[in-house]
């Protein structure tokens, strides 16, 4: 209890100086605000709106007015906003490092669940940016991963998308069974040039082999597969 008095007091005296303040998420759970940190930090640059919001812009026409507070002295901007902990979280972690988890291994593996993890991220991170009035630093981070990951194929959902064949595809008739136990994934559905409705499956090409494929489809695989997709072995761009 000691260690929490101390803690406590510290906080306070920060507080007292405008350094720190002490705030309530959406999910009620308290968040420690280092102003001076947010002041200084230079992926704060341009974000004119923010700085407003949180009294950090001294150059500025308009009147400070002090941030408002609960009866317990919590500030309330961020629960105003809807803000939960994991948003808190992930804009403290692009503040600091520049980008959010899952990126740095994304760029290194290219595979999918760091894209996964990264982009669930991103997203969530845009929604705090977007209330923010936005971030300009983020979205160079934002508008660079999608480049990169439409450059590699990874948001492909038809092959005309996959134009560098990282992918392996077939279709067949919406409904139709494809063995997922061979790698293959649902990844959208097409209406076909004879108006019949069509499901899309890629997977990635260390999942295939030519005997595999050619050799060894499942009977009920193959019955909904058309003549000319049955033994592709290659990234093909039906409509």
């Amino acid at each position: 209890m000691e260690v929490y008095r101390t803690l406590d007091a510290v906080i306070t005296t920060l507080e007292e100086s405008e350094k720190i303040g002490r705030a309530r998420l959406s999910c009620g759970t308290l968040a420690i605000i280092d102003f001076y940190k947010l002041k200084y930090n230079k992926r704060l640059e341009g974000a004119q709106v923010f700085k407003m919001l949180f009294n950090l812009e001294d150059n500025t026409s308009f009147a400070k007015m002090p941030m408002d507070v609960d009866e317990n002295g919590y500030i309330t901007l961020l629960n105003e906003l809807s803000i939960n902990s994991r948003e808190w979280s992930l804009f403290k972690t692009f503040l600091h490092f520049g980008d959010v988890p899952g990126y740095k291994q994304y760029l290194k593996y290219r595979d999918r669940p760091n894209y996964n993890l990264t982009n669930s991220n991103l997203e969530a991170l845009q929604i705090v940016c977007d209330k923010f009035g936005c971030i300009p630093e983020f979205d160079v981070l934002y508008e660079n991963f999608h480049a990169i990951s439409n450059d590699y194929g990874q948001q492909a959902r038809h092959p005309d998308e996959d134009n560098k064949g990282h992918w392996q595809w077939i279709k067949v008739i919406a409904g139709g069974h494809v063995d997922s136990r061979k790698g293959w994934s649902y990844v959208s559905s097409r209406m076909g040039e004879n108006h019949s409705l069509y499901d899309y499956y890629r997977r990635s090409w260390d999942r295939c082999n030519a005997s595999e494929f050619s050799n060894n489809t499942d009977e009920s695989e193959a019955s909904v597969l058309n003549d000319e997709q049955t033994a592709m072995m290659m990234n093909i761009t039906m409509q």
